[in-house]
């Protein structure tokens, strides 16, 4: 209400993790700005998630999620270090080509309004997964049938389990062990990491 977003009537599904759906009413914003960057006619989705997110003080002010689809045109690194989000020039992503290492991501567009990152993880023991890019978790996401291939006991010593509901009412069950062996994004030895936490 506050900014006005008009009732188009169009709506979207998503998936959650866990896996039930989410239906969103679609609007749209004349503009939208972040960091000197400016989109116009911008697609929005308008969502009560007050009950989404922590009640804790770090979390009071969000008022809203900036997505992927809003940097589809526009490079960005995300700075964890310093915690900043940098708009990339031309001349800046080229250096951080020629320093970097590149992983090439397969990229999901729904319909016009939702686009997801997902990159190639080998995890050993197990593969090459297909991974889904997500800043928002500080643990590896792995399908429930690695536990197996990776040699982790569900019922095992240092098996953490989590069985709870979300704020969707959902009922959920999440393991939490340390692998043991490596992951290395995209397969590069120097982007390996050694047990990591996985969920």
């Amino acid at each position: 209400r506050r900014l006005n977003c008009p009732d188009t009537g169009i709506r979207h599904s998503g998936k959650r993790m866990s896996g039930q759906s989410v239906d969103i009413p679609l609007s749209w914003l004349p503009s939208l700005s972040f960091g000197g960057h400016k989109e116009s006619f911008v697609t929005t989705g308008v969502w009560d998630f007050h009950d989404f997110l922590p009640s804790t003080p770090e979390f009071a002010d969000i008022q809203g999620f900036l997505s992927l689809r809003y940097f589809a045109q526009t490079p960005f690194t995300i700075d964890y270090g310093t915690s900043h989000i940098i708009l990339e020039t031309p001349a800046g992503l080229i250096e951080r080509a020629k320093n970097g290492i590149s992983v090439n991501l397969e990229l999901e567009d729904e319909e016009g309004v939702s686009l997801t990152a997902f990159a190639p993880l080998e995890v050993q023991g197990a593969g090459i997964a297909k991974v889904e890019v997500d800043t928002g978790s500080d643990n590896l996401i792995l399908h429930s049938r690695y536990m197996t291939a990776l040699g982790i006991d569900p019922n095992g010593n240092g098996m953490k389990v989590v069985k709870a509901t979300d704020e969707t009412k959902h009922a959920f069950v999440r393991y939490f062990a340390d692998v043991p062996g490596w992951a290395a994004l995209g397969g590069f030895p120097t982007l390996r990491r050694t047990g990591p936490r996985v969920m």
